[in-house]
């Protein structure tokens, strides 16, 4: 549910010339991603939605909605205002001008090189990020087009010192299926994404029986669902083979 004076995120691309209609989406597509990082827990799950698209280069609002609670779950947590200061934050250490913020991850980082991509490849181009309440504005961050393959060039070597080795036990990885067989007994045709490690799909074999039978058959959308596991990987050349999963957290609903 949404009322008037509620908390908007709204993002403005500045575009001199056409988007790209796929980076247009990886990037909101990794705005909700970050979003959705940092405060699933905290806003009771609430998912950015698009309100309004305008007139103009592209703008866009967004708001945070939970479906079937109360509004003031989400009022309450100010999530939308918190979420613009924290991304500014990040933004101006990549550009060095703030000391490194806690809890930098892979997926952020390659949650805001997707986000400043539109403007990267753009040049004279720009992005407006910017809460809202009642109208009013709270606090923005503007990213050009110099800023932009500046934050992508420092997040690539962010990443390298980040990078860990694939092979061994990866904990508390989201992971979702892209096909499974329709046999307990068989890992022959099961495949699945785990993002942080390779956005390409993995064989997937299972600790124990258990587990299949949780994750597949006691699902009754298991494709509509993301998986928080531990896995074991095994490489050839350094490339993700084999997931095996050790053990399940959490079972957690996702978009369409």
């Amino acid at each position: 549910m949404y009322k008037e004076d509620s908390d908007k995120l709204i993002v403005e691309y500045k575009n001199k010339n056409p988007m790209e209609l796929i980076d247009l989406a990886t990037s909101m597509s990794s705005i909700s991603r970050e979003f959705s990082k940092r405060f699933h827990a905290e806003s009771y799950g609430a998912k950015l939605y698009v309100r309004e698209v305008r007139n103009g280069s592209t703008i866009i609002e967004l708001v945070p909605v939970v479906i079937g609670q109360l509004p003031i779950l989400i009022e309450h947590y100010k999530t939308i205002i918190t979420f613009v200061e924290q991304t500014i934050i990040v933004v101006n250490w990549l550009l060095g001008k703030e000391d490194k913020p806690e809890h930098i991850t892979r997926e952020g980082l390659n949650n805001i090189t997707n986000i400043v991509e539109p403007i990267a490849k753009d040049v004279g181009s720009q992005i407006n990020i910017g809460s809202y309440n009642d109208n009013s504005r709270i606090n923005n961050i503007t990213i050009n087009y110099t800023e932009s393959n500046a934050i992508q060039n420092r997040a690539t070597k962010e990443l390298e010192i980040l990078k860990e080795p694939i092979v061994g036990l990866h904990e508390k990885v989201l992971l979702h299926w892209v096909q499974a067989k329709n046999d307990i007994k068989s890992n022959a045709g099961d495949k699945a994404k785990i993002e942080s490690i390779t956005n390409k799909s993995v064989k997937a074999i299972f600790d124990k029986k258990d587990l299949k039978q949780t994750m597949l058959y006691d699902e009754p959308h298991p494709f509509s669902k993301a998986y928080l596991v531990d896995v074991k990987v095994e490489t050839i050349n350094n490339n993700p083979t084999v997931y095996k999963i050790i053990k399940l957290h959490e079972i957690i609903d996702v978009e369409d």
